[in-house]
């Protein structure tokens, strides 16, 4: 005889054991095993599936594996997955002591056969929820609960509007029950929402997506309840399941199929109940009996519980919720199930995401209603940011109130940006300090490595000493590099410039022509303000919905209610960037500064793209533009110019660039893929430079060919007056103006810190199916001298054709060759002594780029 301990896969229980003849078959203990199991085994014995538990080579599965106390627990490890494959099945005639010889003696505390028996299904299974992230997330999570703190105190009014809206939907009686949507970009606060809504209801929060070890620390410390959700979704199954039945809530699925899901939302409601009103993290080891039950069980605890105590109701986020829509339409399902679960419970889920699609799958409003019924109410802003310091890192908290002492705006930056920007740019600071407090004695800084590592302690600060040594413009320059740089890369980086449809986005950044309305400072070009809610995903924009709006559905369409009397106004999620004062540091740091320009890649071992190449990647570089069309739309051409003189000037930080590298930046920005500095040369190979080329002119034309050009805002966009007064601590910022056309010029750039003068240079914009001739020429001097006192004008073109007479007095030119760098005089008639006006056109060729 031989004691053989066998386990049900699947099914919750203790192993069992069987002693049998070693001489018997494998038929015979499949009897043996349903005789001892007559409850639970209903089939036929003969149906029975038996496998060895081999832990490998000869040896048995120790009771004491992790593999085992999951088995017991009715889970299927890997392990027991890849020993229950088909090809590894016990056949009924062998004799066990030929399936048996090659293992060792079976001994106690040890499994040695796994029983699969078809049709089974588990009636319970036990789910274990430990959150143990470390020491690193835990710090992000104590960092989150003092942050939302700080928000309940100073944006009461905004955390009360969403409590608020969770007590008016459990209000209703009618499922399935809206949901509230949260959307917004990655790293502007939708996470930190959910630490905020402290009411008189506990709440559960945990991420909709798998959390892994690679995952934000933050997330991290939800990584089991997280699991957990995903565990019991998938044993649910919705991918298998018709996709028109999970996205309709009235389908049987959420009528009277019994759920996994939901007997796991049925154990959250019970240990709910003994809870305070916060959010509930389940540190300490908890395990749950789950039953499978129905929506409709679920919805007779909770009335039971409103009827008991309405207000001790817990409502439940799920974070980074992703439909996946554009990759799997499995995906789509997961994401339909986990929210409308909730839903047809009647619960009331807040799902947060930054994919627009998880608001708009809403197919089964034509399934389940054609009348009018409220479907969610989105939340598209969140609270101003409010940067909370770890009492451990008081130092570090002491150097950023020196600095804020020492240089008030960094504390305006700080307060007037977003999210994420913020804590980066506070960190960047405090680190540049601690790295200037570590000069050595011949002159040396410690490097950012140093300060890293910890070689840089705090104790070792001297706080005014550092502040001395550091030029504002130097500290400002090293943190934007850093914000900008943590923007694409790192733990929470976005790589949004892996993509072209991020890269796009970057592009309608810096246009901004998308930002959000104002009336106080209209665009002098036409605004197109709504763009596609890809840049949220990938970049930084927000849905351009300015509260807390009530959407609803109508013949299967997503409407909002009129404010006053009327028709339905459709919605659907459109996306805009901040306006300059709500988010300073996208329009300072994001898009481009010192060394690394808007459209640097920072990936793939980082890579510059130019300005020409973006516009004609994403498509919006035109092949041919209408010549006789009117200049007051988004021109593509004028917009792509727009954004080559916007990166050039930023490319030595905010102290400005001289005109001499301005100029060699700027025409590298045409070049067809990757940016580079263009040496300019004149027609006999010896460098030249602009000074050099205008040194024989006037004073005006001389003195513009020296200065300095600003760090300036995106087009049309005006720095606040914080930033501007910089310019009085070595800074030195401007504006970049697209001209209305009765300015007779598409672009100039405005040196805010000359009140005698409008435009530094004047710019003209011409794309056209054939060359640029001397009537064309003409024309544009002559609206230039209608409208304007000045001395220096650029045209900006693919190509000027061959002038063989010049007819426009007073006007010297040279064209420059953006492909080659070559510089040729067209006219100058006189070299010695310039003529009073200069044009310089820059020929930027056709095309170019990789399009698609």
């Amino acid at each position: 005889m031989v004691k053989l301990f066998c386990a049900i896969v699947g099914v919750a229980g203790s192993a069992f054991e069987v002693d049998i003849d070693q001489t018997a078959s494998v038929s015979a203990l499949k009897k043996a095993i349903k005789e001892e199991n007559a409850s639970t085994i209903t089939c036929d014995a003969k149906n029975l599936q038996l496998f060895l538990a081999k832990a490998g080579g000869n040896a048995w599965l120790s009771s004491l594996t992790e593999d085992v106390k999951e088995l017991k627990k009715g889970e299927k490890t890997a392990l027991v997955k890849s020993l229950t494959q088909e090809e590894k099945e016990l056949q009924g005639e062998d004799p066990l002591s030929e399936c048996l010889e090659d293992m060792d003696p079976p001994k106690v505390k040890q499994i040695h056969v796994l029983v699969v028996v078809p049709g089974l299904v588990a009636s319970t299974v036990t789910i274990v929820i430990e959150e143990a992230a470390g020491s690193k997330p835990m710090k992000e999570l104590d960092y989150y609960q003092k942050c939302g703190a700080s928000i309940r105190k100073e944006c009461s009014d905004y955390c009360c509007e969403v409590l608020d809206k969770i007590d008016d939907i459990y209000d209703m009686n009618e499922l399935p029950l809206p949901f509230i949507c949260v959307e917004g970009s990655s790293g502007m606060g939708k996470s930190q929402l959910a630490f905020t809504l402290q009411g008189s209801r506990p709440w559960f929060y945990w991420h909709a997506t798998r959390v892994t070890d690679a995952s934000q620390a933050m997330y991290r410390n939800f990584k089991s309840m997280s699991e957990a959700f995903r565990k019991v979704v998938e044993m649910d199954d919705p991918v298998a399941k018709p996709m028109e039945d999970i996205l309709n809530c009235q389908s049987g699925i959420y009528q009277t199929v019994d759920l996994w899901t939901c007997g796991f939302i049925s154990c959250l409601l019970k240990y709910s109940k003994h809870q305070s009103a916060q959010m509930i993290h389940l540190e300490q080891k908890i395990e749950f009996r789950v039953e499978m039950r129905t929506a409709q069980d679920v919805y007779n605890e909770v009335k039971k519980m409103k009827e008991e105590n309405g207000k001790q109701l817990p409502f439940f986020i799920l974070d980074e919720m992703t439909p996946n829509a554009r990759t799997s339409v499995g995906g789509k399902s997961v994401a339909a199930f986990q929210r409308n679960i909730f839903r047809t419970c009647g619960l009331v889920v807040i799902v947060m995401g930054t994919d627009s699609k998880i608001s708009n799958l809403v197919t089964q409003a034509t399934g389940s209603s054609t009348g009018k019924h409220m479907w969610m109410s989105v939340v598209p802003k969140f609270p101003p940011y409010r940067f909370v310091f770890d009492p451990k890192d008081q130092r570090d908290q002491e150097v950023w109130e020196a600095a804020v002492d020492w240089f008030p705006v960094v504390e305006y930056i700080a307060v007037n940006s977003r999210g994420r920007f913020t804590r980066s740019f506070v960190g960047e600071i405090v680190k540049v300090l601690k790295r200037a407090a570590k000069q050595t004695g011949d002159g040396e800084y410690s490097t950012t490595d140093q300060v890293l590592k910890g070689s840089t302690t705090l104790s070792d600060l001297d706080t005014s000493l550092a502040l001395s040594r550091v030029e504002l413009w130097n500290l400002l320059d090293e943190a934007f590099a850093g914000v900008s740089r943590g923007s694409q890369i790192g733990e929470v980086g976005k790589a949004f410039m892996d993509e072209k449809d991020g890269r796009y986005a970057q592009l309608m950044a810096i246009s901004y022509t998308n930002a959000e309305e104002t009336d106080e400072e209209p665009p002098l070009k036409k605004r197109r303000l709504l763009v596609g809610a890809e840049s949220m995903h990938l970049h930084f924009a927000n849905l351009v919905d300015e509260k807390v709006t009530d959407v609803i559905i109508s013949n299967g369409e997503l409407n909002m209610e009129p404010r006053t009397t009327g028709p339905l106004i459709p919605w659907a999620p459109q996306c805009c960037f901040p306006q300059m004062d709500k988010d300073v540091l996208l329009y300072l740091a994001i898009l481009g500064g010192k060394t690394h320009s808007g459209y640097y890649q920072y990936t793939r071992g980082g890579v510059a793209h130019s300005t020409k190449f973006i516009f004609s990647e994403t498509g919006a570089f035109p092949v041919h533009e209408n010549k006789n069309a009117v200049s007051n739309e988004y021109k593509t051409y004028e917009n792509m110019v727009a954004h080559a003189l916007f990166c050039s000037s930023r490319r030595h930080g905010v102290q400005g660039i001289s005109f001499d590298d301005f100029l060699e930046c700027l025409v590298g920005e045409f070049r067809d893929k990757i940016w580079e500095k263009v040496i300019l040369k004149d027609l006999s190979g010896a460098v030249c430079r602009a000074t050099e080329l205008l040194a024989s002119y006037e004073q005006r034309i001389r003195d513009l060919s020296t200065r300095t050009m600003p760090f300036v805002a995106p087009p049309n966009a005006e720095w606040p007056q914080p930033i501007i007064d910089m310019n009085v601590r070595g800074c030195e910022f401007g504006h970049l103006i697209r001209a209305p056309n009765s300015e007779r010029c598409d672009i100039f750039l405005d040196d805010l810190g000359n009140s005698n003068e409008r435009a530094m240079f004047l710019c003209e914009c011409k794309y056209r199916g054939d060359n640029v001739d001397m009537g064309v020429l003409k024309g544009i001097v002559a609206g230039l001298n209608q409208k304007w006192d000045w001395k220096i004008g650029m045209l900006f073109c693919p190509q000027l054709a061959n002038v063989r007479a010049w007819t426009v007095p007073d006007v010297d030119c040279m064209k420059i060759d953006c492909k080659t760098g070559n510089v040729k005089w067209v006219h100058r008639p006189n070299a010695e002594r310039g003529a009073p006006k200069v044009i310089i056109v820059i020929e930027t060729g056709r095309g170019g780029g990789v399009v698609g």
